[in-house]
């Protein structure tokens, strides 16, 4: 049952080929061996891992944001999220969707980053899942808008969650899950908590725009965390709140967090850690993982391991309320 017949694996490979060009899609055929990352840790950048100073993190920062930012310039994001989806406000809004190569085990709505690059490899469909790709091309420069809105205004949020209602009722899925990095990360985390996904996988996500948005305000700087706010607004009080949310929930879905710990996007002990006690607080499911690194990318994610998380919840139905922990005569 878990070979992929004739068929899948074609319709499998013209999807590589389409998205991801031949050289890309060959490539991606043969999955890297487990011996060649050991343990987790090790598949975290070395550059920024224990750093020993600024100079490496700025080498990685020009060869890895030059290479993507030509990468990404050169896209057409007809190609890249062809379907449309228009709202009852009139708002319209791009996306891919890739159904499940079998039987499906649920719904992954995959938020893509500024800029969009992270999610370029993930365009093929999966054996056991549905992925939908929304494209935010609303806010700062049309270059999104953290899948919230602009100018105090959360119509993306209204138009993101009602095109995940739209493709839930086409395709019916037994679980939904959300998965994001960065800017995608915040989208994962603030919709998946709010409307309550099964779970949520995120990796180097932005937590607290409200602390950046002032930040940047203070500095004259207009920018994709700026321009969320209502021009009179100028406490930010009115912008997305990831951590109000899950004071809100009554429950928190099964969360896995990947990040730095010095990320200067979302510093952990500052950022991370008031939703890290959310979920003690509530009892709720948390895998962390936080390196003795720094910066904002370079970490060991991956759509392999989301995959894995996801099918594990859909396979134990786990409570999101873990109030059971303290039963263990074991200790």
């Amino acid at each position: 049952m878990d070979e992929l017949s004739f068929t899948h694996r074609l319709r499998r490979l013209w999807n590589k080929l389409r998205i991801l060009g031949l050289q890309r899609a060959v490539k991606s055929l043969y999955p890297r061996k487990k011996a060649d990352i050991p343990f987790p840790l090790a598949g975290a950048d070395p550059d920024l891992l224990l750093a020993p100073g600024i100079t490496s993190i700025r080498d990685y920062a020009r060869k890895r944001s030059g290479q993507a930012k030509k990468s990404e310039a050169s896209k057409d994001r007809s190609t890249q999220f062809p379907l449309i989806y228009q709202h009852a406000s009139g708002d319209t809004m791009r996306y891919a969707l890739f159904p499940a190569l079998a039987e499906s085990k649920g719904l992954i709505t995959i938020f893509h980053g500024y800029l969009g690059f992270e999610i370029e490899d993930i365009r093929y469909s999966w054996r056991q899942f549905d992925l939908l790709l929304p494209l935010d091309s609303y806010g700062y420069k049309n270059l999104g808008s953290w899948f919230w809105g602009e100018k105090g205004d959360n119509h993306v949020e209204k138009l993101t969650n009602a095109l995940i209602r739209k493709v839930q009722a086409e395709r019916n899925p037994s679980h939904w899950f959300t998965l994001g990095t960065s800017m995608g990360g915040f989208a994962a985390l603030y919709h998946g908590i709010k409307y309550q996904a099964d779970g949520i996988y995120t990796m180097t996500p932005i937590i607290d725009l409200k602390k950046k948005a002032a930040e940047y305000y203070k500095r004259g700087i207009e920018t994709s965390y700026t321009a969320l706010a209502h021009p009179d607004d100028l406490e930010f009080r009115g912008l997305p709140d990831v951590c109000l949310e899950a004071e809100r929930a009554e429950a928190l879905p099964p969360l896995f967090l990947i990040q730095n710990q010095y990320d200067r996007s979302n510093p952990f002990g500052e950022d991370t850690l008031p939703l890290v006690q959310s979920y003690t607080k509530k009892k709720g499911w948390l895998g962390l993982r936080v390196h003795p690194a720094i910066g904002h990318q370079g970490h060991d994610g991956s759509y392999e391991e989301a995959r894995y998380f996801f099918s594990t919840i859909v396979e134990k139905s786990p409570p999101k309320v873990v109030d059971f922990y303290d039963q263990d005569d074991g200790g």
